[in-house]
């Protein structure tokens, strides 16, 4: 070979590493193969290099299509979920050893009050016995979709745990399935590769079934039942503001408001709207009686009747009350039924003499072979009589079969005019309509108290006015007018039990002993000052109109008031789900991303 142009530079020789006592060995590198060996060809074969620990990383993911990857996954999550499932007592016995070790060692200072070691088969083990000797190792989903469809899979078994009261079929996928698995998995890709993954997938999928209560309870922390809301709903449509405790029924927010109307400085909107609800309530029952006013007094009642009774000459003087078989068996079974209820010393003779007068009508009319029947003006007559008479009595049984008499009457004529003259027929209906719920306005503006003496019309006084005019069967059943109105009424604007005086003594006093602990009595006046403070402050802020828009809304409500799903039938899935992570520190070839991450940490140093 000819010489070349550097032969005569010689390279430059490091010195050796030194190695110093009680360090790692240094690793010298190989010497280096000649490149050209004179005893073996130009390209000679590279020689075989020992295997790495990275040499099982894949450069490329195998290419699944959404769909196969979705059913795979499925089918893969299915089996762990059955896993789960009957690993579930397992499951069960190691979380008990683990809450016991836990208080134990905060009780005791020492770890492992019982062993950690289960007595029952484990997820993990049975999961890898199933792969060794049944299946093989399980598919691992590669997209997103088909990591959503292993874990809905996976929390399949849930199907057959009870969800809330009712447990039927579509609340048990939708609460013990469906909503842990989405936040099960949501939970885990928030958290993907990091330490928190296990735990965020567990506590997802056992509080799955709850995210959707705990979110209407968030957007409606007021939800109540439907009833209670519809009752809102007619109230507010008479009228009637509502307090947010009103609508809730939250005893403890009621109390709030309570407390907070009584209380110096605290504002003054919520007594104001309780002191409203009492005219807006009148104002309304009222309505149904054809008068405009926001309180009851004896003139406004009296105006009512007056503008009533114009009514009925008007539109009854051209009726006719035809008195037919049917009316008279009408009548006649009237007076008989409250003869038959009715001590005889407390019989009223009114009921009995109209029966015979009518009797003697029809004979009179027989007689001259002409209908039976009472024109306009008697009938006009006798109705009023009639109610005059109902009107003065005390018994509530001769007052009922006065009016039942009355309303028989009306019958027939409202009949004749609907055959005669239909333009009138509707008059005669409002007067009746309008007549009937004053007589039971009329009976509520009598009750006892301040307020009726004021004029305002207690929910209660009417509710049972409407009972005792109008007939408790139909109050029960809601017919009328004024049945809906005052059962809302009693339901949603009764006052509390007592004003609120305890509760807020009860506040005061913390205050003061918290004071008075910590600086004597100069303390317990300063506590007590500071508790009046905190209460104003509180009313002022309960009072206000976001504040309370926010409490009493119902917008959320039937999402509030859904059943939760079953802890016991997400655990299965849960243990599947959350242990899956675990594998990556188990079986550290179970997951090449992870071990990639690593070899790129090691070649950066």
């Amino acid at each position: 070979m000819a010489q070349g142009i550097f032969d005569d530079i010689q390279p430059v020789r490091r010195p050796a590493p030194v190695e110093r006592p009680g360090s790692a060995p240094v690793r010298r590198p190989p010497a280096a193969a000649p490149a050209v060996s004179p005893a073996a060809p130009m390209e000679a074969a590279p020689e075989p290099q020992a295997p790495g620990m990275f040499d099982d990383i894949p450069m490329q993911q195998e290419q699944v299509g959404m769909l196969e990857d979705v059913a795979k996954s499925a089918g893969s999550g299915l089996v762990k979920g059955g896993i789960g499932l009957a690993t579930l007592p397992g499951t069960v016995e190691q979380l008990g050893r683990m809450g016991v070790n836990y208080v134990g060692e905060k009780l005791t200072g020492q770890p492992d009050t019982v062993s950690k070691d289960s007595i029952l088969p484990g997820y993990r083990e049975t999961k890898q016995f199933v792969e060794d000797k049944i299946t093989g190792p399980l598919y691992k989903p590669k997209t997103t979709a088909g990591e959503y469809a292993g874990t809905i899979a996976e929390f399949a078994p849930g199907v057959l745990f009870p969800a809330g009261a009712a447990g039927g079929l579509a609340a048990r996928v939708g609460l013990n399935v469906v909503a842990p698995a989405v936040a099960s998995e949501t939970a885990g890709q928030m958290t993907k590769g990091t330490s928190y993954e296990p735990y965020a997938r567990l506590a997802g999928g056992l509080v799955g079934g709850m995210l959707p209560a705990i979110g209407g309870r968030a957007i409606s922390p007021g939800a109540t039942d439907p009833t209670r809301r519809r009752m809102g709903d007619v109230l507010a449509r008479e009228g009637v503001e509502l307090t947010a405790g009103d609508r809730t029924g939250g005893q403890t927010l009621r109390y709030a408001e309570s407390v907070s109307q009584t209380t110096p400085f605290a504002g003054r909107r919520l007594t104001q709207v309780k002191q409203q609800q009492g005219e807006q309530f009148t104002r309304a029952a009222l309505s149904r009686a054809g008068i405009q006013a926001d309180r009851a007094l004896p003139e406004v009642i009296d105006q009512g009747f007056q503008r009533l009774g114009n009514m009925f000459q008007q539109v009854g003087g051209s009726a006719m009350v035809a008195l037919s078989a049917p009316l008279q068996q009408r009548l006649s079974t009237i007076v008989r039924n409250y003869e038959r209820i009715t001590e005889p010393s407390l019989v009223n003779p009114l009921p009995r003499s109209i029966i015979d007068d009518i009797t003697g009508l029809v004979q009179q009319a027989t007689t001259a072979g002409a209908p039976p029947a009472l024109d306009g003006a008697r009938y006009l007559a006798w109705r009023a009589d009639i109610g005059q008479a109902a009107r003065g009595t005390t018994d509530a049984r001769s007052q009922r079969a006065l009016y039942d008499i009355q309303r028989v009457l009306d019958d027939a004529a409202e009949s004749y005019l609907r055959t005669t003259n239909p333009r009138l027929a509707p008059q005669m209906a409002q007067a009746r309509r309008e007549y009937r719920n004053l007589l039971a306005i009329e009976r509520a503006s009598l009750g006892a108290g301040e307020g009726a003496a004021l004029g305002l019309i207690s929910p209660a006084q009417l509710a049972q006015a409407t009972k005792t005019v109008h007939g408790s069967r139909n109050y029960a059943r809601g017919r009328g007018d004024l049945a809906e109105m005052s059962r809302a009424g009693v339901a949603l604007l009764q006052p509390m039990p007592q004003s609120g005086t305890a509760p807020r003594a009860l506040l005061g006093g913390i205050g003061s002993a918290i004071g008075l602990g910590m600086a004597g009595p100069a303390g317990a006046l300063t506590g007590a000052a500071a508790g009046a403070a905190g209460q104003a402050i509180a009313g002022r802020v309960l009072g206000a109109r976001p504040v309370q828009a926010y409490l009493g809304n119902q917008l959320a409500a039937p999402v509030a008031n859904m059943q939760t799903g079953s802890r016991m039938g997400a655990l299965p899935g849960a243990t599947a789900s959350s242990n899956d992570p675990l594998e990556v520190t188990i079986r550290p070839d179970a997951d090449a991303v992870r071990k990639r991450a690593l070899a790129e940490q090691l070649m950066r140093r």
